[in-house]
């Protein structure tokens, strides 16, 4: 049986590894090997001039069919990613909760697919943009539109009805168009990324993305969706140093220090980094 749950922490070096992570889909796969961490520095390391902290924040994501007892993970689980009938369980156990959400990709049975053609990225011809390889299908959404807002928004607001309670929300997909069957039409990195800070900023309130392993730039370049975190609280690399290729599974040479930088910058910004194992 496989093992559903599963968290390390591990013992901080010359820079603070971790392996955790979210599902770059709209519904958060379970038994990722999870970890987190965050700069609250509390010593430095001898002979290196990387702070390290003393505790290495641990993030999971579970589901109700999991039958996980809050009680029994609180010591040593921080952070949990959990649906709105355990949010309160976990957090009364001492967690910290996650709400996902996808409000850039989303499907026909998504919560926030609306009928509401200015929520859609389009290409130049007019055509909805879909993500190759996923079912659904799979839209791309766009950040530009003042209607996508409001409806992440709301879905949030429904979502917290009746004192459900979450420490932050999961932002899915953030600030990228890769795997698009098309560019969006008259496509600026720099204008999707100003949107989204917006988006984040609008829904006000603590906001974890998933990015920081997309390389869209080119794998010497940082990941696009780094400059999120002005509005957020911290961010998931998704397939941090390890891969779900059997045959390819470890990120290799620029890709992995690409990795290390972006996990030193979030350290640097006293962002919490979110480290996903997809093994």
């Amino acid at each position: 049986m496989k093992r559903l749950f599963q968290c390390a922490v591990l013992a901080a070096c010359t820079a603070a590894l971790s392996f955790a992570g979210c599902s770059n889909s709209a519904a958060p796969s379970v038994g990722s090997r999870a970890t987190a961490t965050h700069a609250s520095p509390t010593r430095h390391a001898k002979h290196f001039d990387t702070v390290v902290p003393n505790h290495v924040l641990t993030y999971a994501i579970i589901f109700q069919k999991d039958h996980i007892s809050p009680t029994q993970v609180a010591p040593f689980l921080d952070w949990a990613e959990v649906q709105g009938a355990n949010a309160n369980d976990f957090s009364q156990a001492g967690m910290k909760t996650v709400l996902y959400t996808d409000p850039n990709r989303v499907t026909p049975s998504d919560p926030m697919y609306s009928d509401d053609e200015s929520t859609f990225a389009h290409d130049c011809s007019g055509n909805r943009i879909t993500v190759n390889g996923r079912s659904g299908p799979t839209y791309q959404m766009d950040p530009l539109s003042p209607d996508l807002v409001q409806l992440w928004s709301a879905w949030v607001t429904w979502a917290l009805k009746g004192g459900v309670h979450y420490d932050a929300i999961f932002d899915d997909s953030a600030d990228s168009v890769h795997n698009d069957s098309a560019q969006p039409c008259n496509f600026d990195q720099s204008a999707w990324t100003g949107a989204s800070n917006l988006m984040n900023a609008h829904l006000d309130q603590a906001l974890i993305y998933n990015g920081l392993g997309t390389l869209a730039a080119g794998v010497t370049s940082p990941p696009p969706s780094i400059a999120l975190n002005p509005t957020v609280t911290g961010g998931m690399l998704e397939g941090c140093y390890n891969n779900i290729d059997p045959n390819n599974p470890f990120p290799k040479k620029a890709v992995w220090q690409n990795f290390e930088n972006s996990e030193l910058t979030m350290a640097a910004l006293n962002k919490m980094f979110v480290c996903r194992s997809l093994a």
